[in-house]
Formats: structure tokens, sequence, C-alpha cells
């Protein structure tokens, strides 16, 4: 067990008693953060639509820090605004608080703008920005505004000078920018910091995989 973070400024036990909730909770990228506010004493509740996943990632987390983790299946593509609230009511009925949320959920590939459906656009569209705003519209609605907390959501450099062949995942991005700012003026009076991140690609993640790394077209001879 992992208990002590050696590399942290935080003291041990910094997040005791408290919940993040991150959603994509079950991507490589998303792990880190989790195992760090764990290993602090915090609890993590994970949302995803890969309940096996969710499952492994979870056990993983609970063997290495000793604090709880706890998955929760939910299809931000294709679930309805009632499933939003009704996977909130779980999570605040199994920890009884959420001091943070990450959204960090997202779907991405390469695709020129020519050759990309509707379907494949309203899906980046629907994962990234709808996810992430009806995530922090319910956190906030159901908890937050009562009782303050933290939402950080995960953004991409990819809008800010144009990306080839990221129409669909630059427009997504941008609006959760537009969406980070408002809330942090409508919601920070209620005592809810609202903050995006914005980073570039991290090797070893799933994104750096899909399109970072160039396909090998060679053949053997």
């Amino acid at each position: 067990m992992e208990k002590t973070n050696t590399n942290s400024i935080f003291k041990d036990n910094y997040f005791k008693g408290k919940v993040m909730v991150i959603t994509g909770g079950t991507s490589k990228m998303l792990y880190q953060p989790a195992l760090d506010f764990m290993k602090l004493g915090g609890n993590v509740a994970l949302i995803s639509r890969r309940l096996e996943l969710l499952e492994k990632v979870s056990n993983d987390l609970k063997n290495k820090t000793g604090s709880v983790a706890k998955g929760y299946k939910l299809d931000l593509k294709v679930s309805k605004e009632t499933d939003y609230a009704g996977v909130i009511d779980e999570i605040l009925k199994d920890f009884g608080r959420i001091d943070i949320l990450l959204n960090g959920a997202a779907g991405n590939f390469l695709a020129d703008a020519e050759n990309l459906s509707l379907n494949a656009f309203k899906t980046v569209i629907e994962i990234d920005k709808i996810g992430t705003f009806l995530m922090s519209k319910w956190v906030y609605s159901k908890w937050m505004k009562k009782n303050g907390g933290s939402i950080i959501n995960i953004s991409a450099s990819l809008h800010y000078l144009g990306t080839l062949l990221n129409s669909h995942a630059a427009a997504a991005k941008a609006g959760v920018d537009a969406i980070t700012k408002t809330l942090a003026l409508e919601w920070g009076p209620k005592g809810v910091r609202v903050n995006g991140v914005a980073p570039g690609a991290i090797e070893g993640t799933e994104g750096f995989e899909r399109l970072m790394k160039p396909k090998d077209n060679s053949t053997s001879k």
C-alpha cells in the first residue's frame, strides 16, 4: 500500500474525508490525479461507460492507497439529463458529499472536416461539452450551491491556433472553455471555484497513442 505520497507538497492526509468525482475516470490521464488524491486521504467516485474497467481501476486504486474508490456507469454520449442527476444522487448517497468535480471525459479521433459525419461531430460535442455542462450543473445544484466546492474542467489547446483534423474536438474544447469562464462568474459568489486546465500531449495516454504517434505504413520485405 502506497499511502504516503513522498513527492507531494501537501502534508499526509491533506484531503482526508474529501470526495472527488472524476468523469472519464478509467483513462490513463485521469488515473494519476485520482491516485494522488487518494494517497492524501481523499476518496474518489469514478464515472465511465465501461463498467468492467471501472471495477478494475477502482480496485487497483484502493489496493494502492487504502482510500475508497467506487465506479459509476454513465455514458455521457447517450444519457438523458435525468441520468446525470441520478448518478450524482447515487454518489451523494454513498459518500455524503462532493468537494471536487474533475470533468475529464473526452472523445477524439483524427478526421478531416470534409469527410467528418454529423454523427461523429455530435458525439464529441456531447461527450466533451454537453457532458461537462450537465455534470457541473447537477453537482452544483445538488451539493455545491449550498456547500461550496471546486470544479476543474479538462480542456485542450487544439482551438487556440487551429489544429489539423480536429474541427470536432477543437469546437468541443472551445465550448468547454466558454462554459468554464461563465460558471466561474455565476458560481464564484456561491463559493464554487471553476477552473480549466488545457494540457498538451501526454505520453502514455490513450489520446497520445491515437493522435500523436504516426501510423507505420511500411511493409516488411
